[in-house]
């Protein structure tokens, strides 16, 4: 006769678990049986690895297009719109207060 270990409950011959606890017994072991919800968690981690992945590779998508953008609107607003000289018709940069080519103080 042999007992859980666990528990003290009599095992059937052969059994990998006890069937009053759960717990897995020396045949267990020996088999290399594991528990069910220790498999559960193992595969539950796994697929949430998997989906963390995806979310992460996502993510990293999404912040270089948003880095992209952004360094374009910035570009795009830094450069801005030319000033125009109303003296000479020279394009002159949008911080400028005097034109390039003829002096002129720009309005």
């Amino acid at each position: 006769m042999t007992y859980c270990s666990r528990c003290g409950k009599e095992l059937l011959e052969g059994a990998f678990f006890c069937s009053n606890c759960g717990h897995r017994t020396p045949a267990g072991e020996v088999a290399g049986k594991t528990y069910p919800a220790i498999e559960d968690v193992r595969v539950a981690f796994v697929k949430a690895g998997e989906e963390i992945d995806k979310a992460f590779t996502q993510a990293g998508k999404e912040l270089d297009r948003a880095y992209k953008d952004t360094r374009q609107n910035i570009r795009s607003t830094l450069k801005g719109s030319p000033i125009i000289c109303s003296h000479c018709q020279e394009e002159n940069p949008k911080d400028s207060s005097f034109c390039r080519k003829c002096g002129k103080k720009l309005t």
